[in-house]
């Protein structure tokens, strides 16, 4: 490893001109600032980053933590939003909460003594957890896609309730009249939202089922027993689930029992992901713009780094994208 003082001996110069000189001060004349430099740079010098991140308080860092990124949603997330870091001049970690409150609480006391100048947080697909012991650390953090309401935080958010309620309203204008809405465990702020903008569209012809988790194994356990529950006699004509990865779940579980789709029973997602248009029968979902809400979101944690003033909530639109499935 090639040090300071080695760079200074070869200059002829002291050590503090050498750190002036690799930090671009105009404390010296830029002909010694150049030589210096290149000098370093010959002699394959790397700066430590840890020594910087102590002599500048900062650290060039963002932080993004997400439940799961075997989630395509999340996967897309954090590729939009490292392209927005990285443009924005900064580095990023990223890291994985695996729906775990100990694991979340864990990862952002190492994104603090990691020195991060700022954290995008997804919170759980879980409900009772809180940050409240991040009020003691002087954190810039902002909520993307989600929030945790006890957390005095800014949030990005996509019009859920909206995009939600435009599924549902074009599904009673195809003359569905016993609609189930699918869904994840109460409580979760993203999916009460979807879950209120569904009730409020489908009125009395609306039902809903709540299952563990909002994964493609727990879609498809709770649809053969929403099948064996019918037992033949169908008490539905229309299945909208909360994301794309369910309503795939759904989709093949009908075709294999011989149920069309839409013709019997129609099939709505949410996310609007890469496989929405290649599932059995192409799914009609909501879009959620993820790179607006990635670089929205990169937007608002910058200006809060800089000690500027960011709303509370940033809702962004959403689009109803029509297939086959509805």
């Amino acid at each position: 490893m090639i040090s300071i003082k080695d760079i200074a001996k070869a200059s002829g110069v002291s050590t503090a001109t050498v750190s002036l000189a690799l930090n671009h001060s105009d404390l010296i004349s830029e002909q010694t600032r150049e030589r210096v430099c290149r000098i370093a740079d010959e002699m394959g010098y790397l700066p430590n980053p840890y020594a910087r991140r102590l002599v500048k308080q900062r650290s060039d860092m963002l932080g993004l933590i997400v439940p799961d990124i075997r989630n395509v949603y999340y996967a897309a997330l954090v590729h939009h939003v490292n392209h927005a870091v990285r443009a924005a001049g900064y580095g990023m970690i990223i890291a994985m909460s695996e729906n775990n409150p100990a694991y979340e609480e864990k990862i952002v006391e190492e994104m603090i003594a990691s020195r991060v100048d700022g954290l995008l947080l997804s919170p759980l697909n879980s409900v009772g957890h809180t940050l409240s012991y991040l009020e003691h650390f002087p954190l810039p953090l902002a909520f993307v896609s989600s929030r945790y309401e006890d957390c005095p935080y800014p949030a990005v958010i996509p019009d859920y309730q909206n995009g939600m309620a435009e599924i549902t309203r074009m599904a009673l204008e195809k003359g569905r009249k016993r609609i189930l809405f699918m869904t994840g465990p109460k409580g979760e702020y993203s999916l009460e939202e979807r879950k209120q903008g569904f009730l409020c569209a489908a009125g009395e012809n609306g039902m809903v089922v709540h299952c563990r988790e909002v994964s493609y194994a727990d879609a498809t356990e709770a649809t053969e027993q929403l099948l064996a529950k019918a037992n033949g006699s169908l008490f539905f004509d229309a299945i909208l689930c909360v994301n794309d990865t369910m309503a795939a779940g759904v989709e093949n579980v009908l075709l294999r029992h011989g149920i069309s789709i839409p013709e019997t029973v129609a099939v709505g997602g949410y996310d609007d992901v890469l496989f929405a248009e290649t599932t059995a029968v192409p799914l009609t979902t909501v879009k959620q713009d993820i790179k607006m809400i990635a670089e929205t979101a990169v937007s608002l944690l910058l200006k809060r780094i800089a000690g500027n003033k960011i709303p509370q909530i940033t809702t962004v639109p959403v689009t109803l994208i029509h297939r086959d499935s509805l």
